[in-house]
């Protein structure tokens, strides 16, 4: 009697997998291998599933789902029992009853501790070289899969890398303070991070605020040229560098030979920074280069935000937030609130995505496509990256869902070049979100919306700049500050971006989201040039400013508390 075919097991899988154990899973139709045999969409992830008659053949399909970046796990399921040529109303129970083999797969550079989690979970030992789980029922197979989740959303490995990283940040930053008695490099580092084109920040002075910045600017270059280079084969590792050369300077001429590439306004400061450094450091700063280049490695730590992260956990206690009334948004707190604007945005709050035709779907895709998103005061960027994400992770959906010819990376890059625009008034966190969207970009992007707007008195004129806020005065106006300030104010408004700085201002006429955290609504700020009383940004409201502008801000602020 013959054999079912595996196409037909896979279609009664999926069926069993929806209708019993509330997986949403679609067995696949199309010949010609480019997708998982049976497709899941669950709790927010993409689950393939490769079943087959031969568990080498499983494995192999498994595998390069994973690498190929089609799902977020693959099982492989190996199919011992032949199925006969029965009829079909008994087909159905028939694969119900037996139990398969499953081996699990996910990103290989977090795959770590995942088989003694799952075995946690399921109280099943797999086989201890093979990795394979024996005689696994259906049941079974949704705790592997539910597990398989848990162990990727969970916060353990990014808390110990965050751990990690702060230890060696607290380290650098010790080392040199040891070093510099007096305060000459503090000083150094203070004027590249912080005094841009006559502005100040309060308390940055701090040897703490200005030397674990410092670090961090060395840690996430880094992380950004190994980042470039995997997609680079002309550019040598870091390690290969810091053989050569140490850590300061095999730095400074791994970040010279990536300007030849371009990358100007990412790397601009930190060479700046390496030299202010003494050589005494050159053991602190390989260490932040190492871990740099292990970052670059976790690709599956990059798609969370973690670049961003780590700005959050070294900037979040120090004085630099109160002085420049930055209150940064939580990772957790952006992601939801990117994912519940996106939503709305395309009209997806009160319909499922996955109820939509397949014309519906196109259009989608194609309304994502065009999509244009600001934040006028972005900081490290996470509510752009966060998003970046909620809207690349629903057209993988549709992609997957609807058989929609389109690639991903393509997407992810138009996204980022073209529909991205961030803003802020401090150039060091400008540089921060351009090298944190290059970072969670599925490529290497060549350009970004990323700006920089001077905030403070505008010198000679005694006339205040409010930064983004100029735009709600006259946008286009903005745009012609340069020409504007007589003789011209170099880095009034710069473009910042991964390739390079340039004078212009250019934003679009109408954005389709705008989510941000303003910092213009509290009165916390400055206080070092402008007096001892606080205001708006911290700047003391003269009376040159008018009751007009306190009408404004009063109206903005009650604006703020109401939403």
């Amino acid at each position: 009697m013959p054999e079912v075919h595996e196409e037909v097991i896979n279609v009664k899988l999926a069926n069993i997998l929806s209708r019993e154990l509330g997986i949403d899973a679609r067995a696949e139709r199309i010949h010609g291998r480019r997708r998982p045999d049976i497709r899941c969409y669950y709790r927010g992830f993409i689950i393939g599933i490769e079943a087959s008659y031969s568990a080498s053949d499983a494995e192999e399909d498994a595998r390069g789902r994973i690498e190929q970046g089609l799902t977020d796990i693959s099982v492989a399921l190996w199919i011992k029992e032949r199925f006969k040529d029965i009829p079909e109303s008994q087909l159905y129970d028939a694969i119900k009853r037996p139990r398969f083999d499953v081996k699990v797969f996910v990103p290989s550079e977090i795959k770590g501790t995942l088989i003694p989690f799952i075995e946690s979970k399921i109280s099943k030992k797999a086989e201890p070289v093979t990795e394979w789980f024996k005689d696994v029922d259906i049941p079974t197979l949704k705790l592997i899969i539910e597990s398989s989740i848990d162990f990727l959303v969970r916060e353990e490995e990014i808390k110990r890398n965050l751990e990690f990283i702060e230890e060696k940040i607290n380290d650098f930053t010790e080392s040199l303070k040891a070093l510099d008695n007096k305060g000459i490099i503090r000083r150094r580092i203070y004027d590249i991070l912080y005094r841009l084109y006559g502005l100040s920040v309060a308390k940055a002075e701090n040897p703490d605020v200005a030397f674990g910045h410092a670090a961090l600017s060395i840690l996430l270059s880094s992380t950004f040229y190994e980042h470039v280079r995997s997609m680079n084969p002309e550019l040598r590792s870091l390690s290969n560098y810091i053989r050569q050369h140490g850590g300061i300077n095999g730095l400074r001429r791994a970040l010279e030979d990536l300007l030849k590439v371009d990358y100007k306004v990412v790397i601009e400061t930190t060479l700046n920074i390496l030299d202010a450094l003494p050589q005494d450091i050159d053991l602190r700063v390989k260490d932040l280069i190492e871990l740099g280049a292990e970052i670059a490695a976790k690709r599956s730590l990059l798609r969370k935000d973690f670049a961003g992260r780590v700005y959050h956990r070294i900037t979040g206690d120090i004085a630099v937030r109160k002085g420049f009334a930055t209150f940064y948004t939580e990772v957790p707190a952006a992601y939801l609130l990117a994912s519940l604007a996106v939503q709305f945005l395309l009209n997806l709050d009160m319909k499922d995505p996955l109820t939509l035709s397949r014309d519906e779907a196109h259009n989608l895709i194609n309304r994502i496509r065009s999509v244009k998103i600001g934040d006028f005061a972005c900081g490290s960027g996470t509510l752009l990256t966060a998003s970046y994400s909620a809207l690349m992770r629903l057209i993988a959906l549709l992609k997957y869902y609807y058989d929609v010819d389109v690639d991903l990376n393509n997407v992810g890059k138009e996204l980022i070049e073209n529909g991205i625009y961030g803003i802020d008034a401090l150039k060091y966190a400008s540089q921060i979100t351009a090298i944190n969207l290059a970072l969670i970009g599925p490529e290497v992007i060549s350009r970004e919306n990323v700006f920089t707007i001077y905030l403070g008195l505008i010198p000679g004129k005694q006339q205040a700049w409010f930064g983004s806020l100029e735009l709600l005065n006259n946008g286009k106006r903005v745009g012609g500050i340069l020409a504007y300030i007589e003789g011209g104010l170099k880095g009034s408004v710069e473009r910042v971006n991964v390739e390079g700085v340039e004078g212009v201002f250019s934003l679009p006429e109408k954005f389709d989201l705008i989510i941000m955290n303003p910092p213009f609504t509290r009165p916390t700020g400055r206080t070092e040039r402008f007096g001892e009383r606080r205001g708006l940004f911290g700047l003391w409201l003269t009376r040159m400013l008018g009751n007009r502008l306190l009408m404004f801000t009063n109206m903005l602020e009650l604006w703020w508390e109401m939403s």
